[in-house]
């Protein structure tokens, strides 16, 4: 995300080493695993309020009395454990707003089983989790899952060390557009409703799960390695032509620097125009601040042309270092977004040097150590017990953890620096900071 995010990094000689992550008191146990999560969601951005199901396959490594999982400020329906097709009897409630606990009527064994579970929930209108907006007099739909807003659009385990492959069936008006993070498997209509049964994405971490649905304008973007568009509401799509001349260069200068493709099977660029953040790095649906990746043709500056080159950047190298390789928990932020934005500058400043990011970097860093020579400043780092704790350093998440990065990079050399990171994502891909 460009504007709050992921992992940690220690420099060794010539490479790179991991940091454990501290232990966080709301963290959910790890002996009950999701390792596969199928949710079907019926939306239409026209309505207040949607119903879906999840379907959620789990490892359980010790004996077990009672487990917990998210589900936020929605109501259940109803709840199924079962374990080789065969249901497990329980008792399930909702003992606050904020979870779902089952409880099996004699200790589970270890083993695998799936737990179904049928919902209702309204549309979000604060642009966190499943949330609606209109313009005019269309209605939309979009997500916002950073950092704990998956448990308020479906239940899950919704925390970043729980990251396993996920699979979307949208079912919406046969008039509107779907979108996820997968390219579309399969599709069929019925009574005037579309059901899309996306493909099963990589493994990833619930906040970086994304959908919309509206009556979208789409423009492709010559020049990719995979199929890839520019996503906009009605009216707007001839406003692109930036994103369509800046996107390729950028992510074939990112590849080569971290020496493999782009890790993902196709590349949507939404424009939200109703967007707390400037981007967020859901991979495969990156979505936008509509005013970022949509700018007037008409009137663009030099400044907005270097500001969307730098937060696609930003986006882009995400894509490798925050979703292919991920945190197992929040105090590992500063790393994730400290890298994006280290990276986004530098490969903006390689494709674009007309736009001095060289420059800016300078500037920023001589900013950033006047402000940490201060009493008051802050550690790059620090313990996460609660989610609400991230937003006390999101300054030094970027800025200071930028410099500190690109102070590692000139006394290693940059051959040697890219060696690790290379190294590091060739040891870890698919999995997070613990593997």
């Amino acid at each position: 995300m460009h504007g709050t995010r992921l992992i940690q990094m220690v420099t060794v000689a010539a490479g790179l080493a991991w940091v454990m992550p501290l232990q966080a008191e709301e963290q959910l146990p790890t002996y009950v695993t999701p390792t596969y999560q199928r949710i079907d969601l019926r939306l239409d951005p026209d309505a207040d309020t949607y119903t879906g199901h999840v379907s959620i396959a789990l490892r359980i490594d010790q004996p077990v009395d009672v487990f917990t999982l998210h589900a936020e400020n929605m109501t259940i329906n109803w709840a199924v454990l079962s374990s080789d097709d065969q249901p497990v009897d329980i008792d399930w409630g909702q003992p606050d707003t904020l979870t779902l606990r089952v409880q099996p009527a004699a200790s589970l064994p270890p083993g695998e089983y799936r737990l179904d579970i049928d919902f209702e929930d309204d549309y979000d209108r604060q642009a966190n989790g499943l949330y609606k907006m209109e313009e005019g007099e269309r209605g939309y739909l979009f997500t916002q899952m950073e950092a704990d807003e998956a448990r308020e659009a479906f239940p899950c385990f919704d925390q970043p060390a729980f990251k396993f492959p996920y699979q979307f069936v949208l079912t919406v008006p046969e008039a509107q557009m779907a979108i996820t993070n997968t390219p579309i498997e399969s599709e069929t209509t019925e009574g005037g409703w579309r059901t899309v049964t996306f493909a099963t994405s990589p493994p990833m971490p619930s906040y970086l799960l994304a959908i919309a649905v509206g009556p979208f304008e789409t423009v492709d973007v010559p020049g990719m390695p995979v199929p890839t568009r520019i996503v906009t509401t009605q009216g707007k799509s001839h406003r692109a032509t930036l994103a369509l001349e800046i996107t390729p260069p950028i992510l074939s200068a990112l590849e080569e620097y971290f020496g493999r493709s782009y890790p993902y099977d196709k590349l949507d660029m939404i424009a939200v125009p109703e967007f707390n953040w400037g981007a967020m790095e859901n991979p495969g649906a990156i979505t936008y601040t509509e005013s970022l990746l949509l700018p007037d043709p008409k009137t663009l500056s030099v400044a907005q042309r270097r500001r969307q080159a730098s937060v696609t950047a930003h986006e882009l190298a995400h894509m490798w270092f925050g979703d292919l390789v991920t945190m197992a928990w929040w105090d590992d932020l500063w790393l994730n977004e400290s890298f994006a934005e280290w990276m986004g500058d530098k490969i903006t400043n390689d494709v674009f040097p007309e736009y001095g990011m060289d420059v800016s970097q300078v500037q920023s860093m001589q900013r950033t150590m006047a402000s940490d020579a201060r009493p008051s400043a802050l550690p790059v780092r620090q313990p996460i017990r609660s989610v609400s704790d991230l937003a006390a350093n999101i300054g030094a998440i970027y800025a200071k953890g930028q410099a500190v990065l690109g102070m590692y990079e000139v006394y290693l050399g940059e051959e040697t620096f890219r060696s690790g990171i290379r190294a590091y994502l060739d040891a870890h891909a698919w999995g997070n900071a613990t593997a």
